[in-house]
C-alpha cells in the first residue's frame, strides 16, 4: 500500500485487465505488486456514501485515525466522496487561552508509532501556517499525518475542537488566584484548570521519598546551623514572597573560602523542590540566560553555585536584572516587540567572594543598592567547622555534609510540595496576616540605629524567619518553635558585621572619601591663602582650592574630582546633613535655601566664587595643631 491513504474502487482482477489492453491494441502490464502497509495504516476507508440525506460531511473518528467526508451537490443530491484519511488517532485534550483571554492554543494528544500517548501544544495563530511549525511539531512526536491531508487536520483543529475542555495557560510557575503551578503539577483550586506551558521544566525534578523522611534525614540535621536554616527558609519563603508586602525580587549571597560546605547549603535548599543535582543552576550564563532561567522560577528559589563562573563584568548587572524582576524588551522576528519576561523570585547563591570583589576585579564601581538587593553573608558561621555549628553526632564536618548530601538525593521534593499544600490551605490568613508578621519580625532583628537600606535588607530576612515558623508550626522542619528565627537572627548580625555597621553604605563612602581626601592630600591638593599670587606654590598645578588656619576652601571643580565615581550634588547633601559643611544661606524667590555651598572671597584675584567650606579640625583623625603649624610654616 502507497503513503497516500485514500478510499479507491477495489482493484480489477488481472485477467481482465490484460484483456482490455489486447482489446485496445496495446499490451497490458501486469498491476504492480503493492508495498507493504505501514504498521497502523488502515487498509481500507470506510464505505462511500451514495446520495443520503441522513448522512453529513465532516469528520470521523476510529480506531485507525482521524478520517474526512466530504460531499457536493448535484441534481440528485447531496453526494457524499468518498472518506480520506488524515491522521493517526488524535484528540484535542484541551483548549487553553491566558487569564487574560488571550493566547489561545490546544493540547492535542496523540498515539506515537510506538503506540506511545503524548501531548502536543499548537497556537492556534500558528496553525496552517506557511513555515509548518505546527505540523513538523505534531510529526516530530510521532504522529503519522497523511501528507496531503493538512488542510483537512488544520480544519479540524480549528473549526472542530470547541467542544473540549477549557484551561487556563500560564508560562511562569507561581501563584495564579489560588493555585500554585509547576511544571508537572498544580496546587489548589480554581474554577479552571490551570496548565503550566512553559517550554523547559527544569524548573522542578521529581519527588523522592516523603515529607517526613526529608524532616527527619534532612530538616532536623540543619537545626542549629544558622546558614542552612537559611537555606531552608530561603527555600520556603520565596512562594510566599508576593503576600509578604515586600513587594521585589532580593537575593542572599553565602562566600567563603572553598570547603567551607556552600554547596551543601544550596543542596540542602534545591532539596526541597526537587533533585538538588537537577534543581541548582550556574552562574556560568549570560543575562539574557539567565532570564528565561529567573521567569522559571517565579515564586521559587532560585539556586545558583559559584558566582566566580559569571562573567565579571556582567555579575553586577545580573543581580540588578534579577531583582527588577523583568527581562529587556526584545523585537520578534516579524518586528512585533515580545512581551517581557517576568518574574517575583529570592535566589541563593555561593561563591569565594562578595559582589563588591567581583565587581571590583571587573573595574566597576559596586552601587549600594546593588548590595541590598544580594545580601553577603558569610559562609563561616564561626565555630571552627566552616558553615556548619552543630554537627549532630557525626564525627566531623565533612562526614556530616556527606551524610546531608546522600540524604538530599535520595529525599526530595516531597517537601516542598507538602508546604505549598499548607500554603493553599491558609491562603486567606496568610495574604491577611503576613505583612504584619514581616515587619513585627524585622524590628527585632534589625539594630536600633538602622537606616533605610538595612531596614530595605531585614525585612527580606524576616520573610525567611517566618516562613521558618510556619513550616515548623506545621511539622515540616523537625525544628523547635524559634528555631528559625534564631538562626536567621545570627545570619543577620553576620551580614551586618561584613557590611561595616547598620549605617547607609552611600552615606558612609561620602563621609569615608571626603576623610580620606582631606586627610592624605590637605598640604599638597589645597594652596595656604598666604602663597595664593606666588607661581612657585608647591603643587599649585595639582589643588582643588584653598586652605588658611581654620577653614578648606574646595572649589565646584575640585569637588567634582574629590567625589569622581560619586554623584557630587548627592555628597554635598550628605556632608551638610552630617555638619562637615558650612551651609550656604541663598535666596530664590523670596525664600531662603540651605545649601552645602556658600560664596567666599578667594584669594589670587578669583574674587567672590561658589565653594564648598569645611573647618580643619571637621575630622577626628586630623592632627588640628599639625595642621595649624604646618600652615604657619607654609606662610
Amino acid at each position: 500500500m502507497t503513503d497516500e491513504i485514500e478510499s479507491t474502487p477495489a482493484a480489477m482482477p488481472e485477467h481482465k485487465a490484460f484483456e482490455k489492453g489486447r482489446q485496445r491494441g496495446k499490451k497490458a502490464k501486469p498491476k504492480p505488486t503493492p508495498a507493504p502497509a505501514e504498521k497502523n495504516t488502515p487498509e481500507a476507508a470506510p464505505a462511500t456514501a451514495k446520495a443520503d440525506p441522513t448522512k453529513e460531511a465532516g469528520f470521523i473518528h476510529d480506531k485507525q485515525g482521524l478520517w474526512y467526508i466530504a460531499s457536493r451537490s448535484t441534481k440528485e443530491g447531496t453526494v457524499y466522496l468518498p472518506a480520506v484519511w488524515v491522521c493517526a488517532p488524535i484528540l484535542v485534550k484541551w483548549r487553553i487561552r491566558g487569564f487574560d483571554g488571550l493566547g489561545w492554543r490546544f493540547i492535542v494528544e496523540i498515539s506515537d508509532r510506538d503506540g506511545n500517548v503524548r501531548e502536543v501544544t499548537l497556537l492556534d495563530s500558528a496553525i496552517g501556517a506557511q513555515d509548518g511549525a505546527w505540523h513538523k511539531a505534531m510529526a516530530d512526536a510521532g504522529l503519522r499525518i497523511h501528507p496531503k491531508r493538512r488542510g483537512e487536520l488544520a480544519q479540524f483543529l480549528l473549526m472542530n475542537s470547541d467542544d473540549a475542555a477549557r484551561a487556563r495557560g500560564v508560562e511562569t510557575t507561581g501563584w495564579f488566584g489560588n493555585v500554585f503551578v509547576m511544571p508537572h503539577s498544580t496546587i489548589g483550586t480554581a474554577p479552571e484548570p490551570v496548565i503550566y506551558q512553559g517550554q523547559d521544566r527544569t524548573a522542578a525534578s521529581g519527588e523522592s521519598g516523603t515529607a517526613d523522611e526529608w524532616r527527619e534525614y534532612v530538616g532536623r540535621l540543619c537545626a542549629g546551623n544558622s546558614r542552612l536554616t537559611l537555606s531552608v527558609c530561603a527555600a520556603l519563603a520565596a512562594s510566599i514572597l508576593p503576600f509578604s508586602g515586600i513587594g521585589e525580587s532580593g537575593g542572599f549571597h553565602l562566600f567563603g573560602a572553598s570547603s567551607l560546605g556552600k554547596t551543601t547549603a544550596l543542596r540542602v535548599a534545591s532539596s526541597l523542590n526537587g533533585l538538588p543535582a537537577s534543581y541548582m543552576q550556574t552562574w556560568r550564563n549570560t543575562g539574557n540566560a539567565l532570564e528565561g532561567t529567573a521567569a522559571k522560577h517565579n515564586h521559587r528559589l532560585l539556586c545558583l553555585d559559584e558566582i566566580r563562573e559569571a562573567i565579571e563584568k556582567e555579575i553586577g548587572l545580573i543581580v540588578m536584572m534579577l531583582s527588577g524582576g523583568s527581562g529587556k524588551g526584545r523585537m520578534k522576528d516579524t518586528a512585533v516587540l515580545r512581551e517581557r519576561l517576568a518574574w517575583l523570585l529570592l535566589w541563593l547563591s555561593t561563591g569565594e567572594h562578595g559582589l563588591t570583589h567581583y565587581m571590583e576585579a571587573a573595574g566597576l564601581k559596586p552601587d549600594p543598592g546593588m548590595e541590598v538587593r544580594q545580601l553577603d553573608i558569610p559562609a563561616d558561621a564561626g565555630a571552627g567547622r566552616g558553615l556548619f555549628e552543630k554537627l549532630h553526632d557525626h564525627k566531623d564536618a565533612r562526614a556530616f555534609a556527606e551524610n546531608l548530601r546522600t540524604a538530599c538525593d535520595q529525599y526530595h521534593g516531597a517537601v516542598g510540595i507538602a508546604w505549598l499544600e499548607h500554603v493553599s490551605q491558609h491562603l486567606d490568613e496568610i495574604r491577611r496576616d503576613l505583612p504584619g508578621e514581616v515587619a513585627s519580625v524585622a524590628l527585632k532583628l534589625m539594630p536600633d540605629d538602622s537606616e533605610s537600606q538595612v531596614k530595605r535588607a531585614v525585612r527580606r530576612f524576616a520573610l525567611l524567619a517566618v516562613a521558618g515558623e510556619y513550616a515548623t508550626k506545621w511539622g515540616l522542619t523537625g525544628w523547635e518553635p524559634g528555631e528559625s528565627t534564631a538562626g536567621i537572627l545570627k545570619c543577620v548580625q553576620a551580614w551586618i558585621n561584613h557590611r561595616g555597621g547598620s549605617e547607609n553604605l552611600e552615606e558612609r563612602r561620602i563621609y569615608e572619601r571626603f576623610r580620606d581626601f582631606i586627610g592624605k592630600g590637605w598640604s599638597g591638593r589645597f594652596i595656604h591663602t598666604s602663597r595664593a599670587d606666588d607661581t612657585h606654590a608647591p603643587g599649585k598645578d595639582q589643588t582643588v582650592g584653598f586652605r588658611d588656619d581654620q577653614r578648606f576652601y574646595i572649589t565646584p571643580e575640585g569637588w567634582k574630582e574629590i567625589f569622581r565615581g560619586m554623584d557630587p550634588a548627592r555628597a554635598g547633601q550628605v556632608l551638610l546633613d552630617k555638619k562637615m559643611l558650612q551651609p550656604g544661606n541663598w535666596v530664590r524667590a523670596g525664600k531662603t535655601e540651605v545649601r552645602p555651598y556658600r560664596r567666599e572671597k578667594l584669594p589670587g584675584g578669583m574674587g567672590r566664587r561658589q565653594c564648598y567650606v569645611t573647618e580643619i579640625g571637621v575630622f577626628d583623625l586630623l592632627d588640628v595643631a599639625q595642621c595649624a603649624g604646618e600652615a604657619a610654616t607654609d606662610a
